[in-house]
């Protein structure tokens, strides 16, 4: 999924916070629930130059005769994700998570000199890297589920799908 992004830190924190909500999701059905894969990620990128826009990739593996019902299961969960949005325990765990790793990142110069770097790139005020957990904590429901609507445009996407080669009978 791609197009264009809000480049600001609360649509930022709102992808953020739904590409790895959904990845929890689909780990439970998809593997927990459906024994069909060993993992899957939801990665979501967005950039400020040369235009804003942002990207989503859902991958994962699985037997040849099983991807048909898989990618239909995937986007199943989607739908049911823009409809319903995160649980309160869903929301709740990813704030917890973010917040977590801010404190842990925020100890070592290599992740604050790249904070520091991307905002300064981007025009923003450096001092805003302090700030992200306000943003983490003021993160709600609404906002995870409007990412999904707006970000998951199953109108739009590009689907992937590498299967093993035929052997040749010769």
């Amino acid at each position: 999924f791609s197009g264009p992004f809000v480049y600001d830190q609360p649509q930022r924190v709102a992808i953020r916070a739904m590409s790895e909500i959904l990845q929890n999701r689909l780990m439970e059905v998809i593997r927990e629930e459906l024994g069909a894969t060993y993992g899957i990620t939801v990665n979501s990128s967005y950039s400020k130059f040369p235009k804003p826009e942002y990207s989503i990739s859902i991958n994962f593996g699985s037997s040849p005769e099983r991807a048909d019902d898989l990618i239909k299961r995937v986007f199943e969960e989607i739908e049911k994700f823009k409809k319903e949005g995160p649980t309160e325990k869903q929301l709740n765990d990813e704030k917890e998570a973010l917040i977590r790793e801010f404190e842990t990142n925020s100890k070592q110069n290599g992740y604050l000199l790249t904070q520091i770097q991307a905002r300064y790139y981007n025009g923003e005020d450096p001092a805003g890297v302090w700030m992200v957990t306000d943003y983490y904590k003021k993160l709600d429901a609404a906002a995870v589920q409007e990412a999904a609507k707006l970000y998951l445009n199953t109108k739009s996407f590009v689907k992937v799908t590498l299967f093993p080669e035929k052997k040749s009978s010769n």
